[in-house]
């Protein structure tokens, strides 16, 4: 089975400073783990604020948009 996938983009190489907010994604919820050097690592739940066809999602869009995205099948707990 193949899945399309809209354009995913190169992680933001500027730190995020008094909020986060990502030039090309839209941005849901979000955690950090600490990792053993010590150092915070940002996750975050995204949609592209661009479509599979480079059409732009706008503001109003996302929520119907995401709400169609398959499930997301993790190859392992995420936690143990």
């Amino acid at each position: 089975m193949s899945r399309r996938t809209a354009p995913i983009p190169a992680p933001h190489a500027q730190p995020f400073q008094a909020g986060i907010q990502h030039p090309d994604l839209w941005l849901w919820d979000s955690w950090t783990l600490q990792g053993v050097e010590g150092s915070l690592h940002l996750y975050c739940l995204a949609l592209s604020q661009t479509g599979f066809d480079g059409s732009l999602i706008l503001p109003g869009q996302r929520n119907a948009l995401a709400a169609l995205l398959p499930p997301i099948e993790l190859p392992m707990p995420l936690s143990h």
